[in-house]
């Protein structure tokens, strides 16, 4: 990566014709990719970044022993070298969409694989794909693994009722501490496609309005 410090003239829509010639820019300037304009106000300048050389490629679990050791999910490196954090206290249901081949799978996979670092955690996966989770079909942490429609129902039905059972637990005593429990869909779309009544879509909306009090 590199970088480009610039200080823009205080005339009104500079930043914008900056914007409108970045292809421009890296013909000129040789990138990898298109450049990216990054604002620093607080410094009155304008970043742009921009990559040389296509990145290497990296280990997961190298980058985990970089950092030291957090109860968020790494998802990886900044290009300013820092580890980049996704917190499922915060934000505790993610949705991933994009093109084919654009990595969706990979960074579940990479979800998949700091949850099984924690501790007091399970997880459900469900792939309809039938390949994509294999790898994990005998790790401790994996609780079941879901290739069908029926089965895929089967355990949000469970996770459903689960939740159900802590909430009356905890309207007992509130400081009752559960296992976390991830449930983690590759090819959301495929089993959409194929729930002609509905019924998995409302468990589904269900747990994400009220499942993060107790623990899933």
């Amino acid at each position: 990566f590199v970088f480009y410090d610039l200080k823009l003239e205080s005339s009104p829509g500079n930043f914008k014709k900056l914007n409108n010639i970045l292809i421009d820019l890296s013909l000129v300037l040789k990138s990898h990719s298109k450049p990216i304009l990054k604002i620093k106000s607080n410094e009155g300048l304008v970043q742009l970044q921009l990559t040389k050389s296509i990145s290497e490629k990296f280990l997961l679990k190298d980058l985990h022993s970089k950092f030291k050791k957090s109860e968020f999910i790494l998802i990886g490196e900044t290009i300013e070298g820092h580890p980049f954090y996704y917190d499922f206290k915060c934000d505790p249901h993610l949705l991933i969409a994009g093109t084919t081949g654009s990595g969706k799978s990979n960074l579940l996979h990479n979800i998949i694989w700091n949850c099984s670092h924690f501790v007091n955690t399970e997880m459900h996966l469900i792939d309809p794909k039938k390949i994509e989770f294999s790898s994990w079909k005998d790790h401790e942490k994996v609780h079941s693994i879901s290739s069908s429609y029926e089965e895929a129902f089967q355990i949000i039905k469970h996770l459903s009722g689960t939740m159900e059972s802590r909430y009356s637990l905890l309207s007992k005593n509130k400081n009752i501490q559960f296992s976390k429990i991830f449930l983690v869909i590759d090819e959301l779309a495929d089993i959409m496609l194929q729930d002609s009544t509905k019924q998995f879509e409302k468990e589904l909306v269900k747990l994400a309005a009220k499942s993060r009090a107790c623990g899933i």
